[in-house]
């Protein structure tokens, strides 16, 4: 993990300490590699106050801005970057991926309303536990039994939408990283990406062990 999320956690544990958030970060970073941003979210045991929140956001544009980073918000800092346990917890509940107790997948759409959409917030929790990510800060383990579960999730949902067959580990990242009904991939489809091969490799290591843990949870 490089300096710049070091400093950022310093900067937030400094600042914001009552409030004792878990920091996860994702992305090129936790590679010691230069990003344009930072990809980062902070996970909260209440929900707080706009105003917290607001200043959280403020903090976190300041701190890219003062080390030359790009600011993206294309998908707007409130649906990133802050979430509470029950927000995370409501994902595996209301899955952003069933409605009307059927799954489906939509692809992303580039709007504001949908990027501004607690799907949308749900869909990017799960990318962030499912790719390769550091945790900071979590005390009681939290993060680590969400993983599992956020595993889960994607599997159940590539197995229900695609008819995945789990035991073809080739198939499940072909169908992760590109929907095959409507050939859209990365940031429009599930977020999972081919370029750094780093990821690639965490992402077929964990597709086997997940894979292996849903097909053994099935068969009992």
């Amino acid at each position: 993990m490089n300096s710049l999320c070091r400093n950022y956690y310093k900067m937030i544990i400094s600042n914001f300490k009552e409030y004792d958030p878990i920091v996860v970060y994702y992305g090129s970073n936790i590679y010691n590699e230069s990003s344009s941003d930072l990809d980062l979210c902070l996970i909260f045991e209440k929900e707080l106050s706009n105003d917290i929140q607001q200043e959280l956001i403020e903090k976190t544009k300041e701190f890219q801005k003062n080390n030359h980073l790009k600011i993206d918000e294309e998908i707007p800092f409130t649906n990133k970057l802050v979430y509470t346990i029950d927000e995370i917890e409501d994902v595996f509940i209301n899955s952003p991926f069933v409605e009307n107790g059927t799954y489906k997948l939509d692809d992303i759409v580039k709007s504001k309303e949908f990027l501004s959409s607690s799907i949308m917030k749900k869909r990017l929790m799960l990318n962030i536990l499912t790719t390769d990510h550091k945790i900071l800060n979590d005390k009681h383990k939290k993060i680590k039994q969400y993983e599992r579960k956020s595993w889960h999730e994607i599997l159940l949902m590539l197995k229900n939408v695609f008819n995945t067959n789990l035991s073809d580990i080739d198939q499940v990242l072909d169908n992760m990283y590109i929907n095959p009904i409507t050939h859209y991939g990365g940031e429009m489809h599930l977020g999972y990406k081919l370029a750094n091969p780093k990821k690639k490799k965490y992402l077929k290591n964990k597709v086997k062990r997940n894979c292996k843990i849903f097909l053994k949870h099935i068969d009992k």
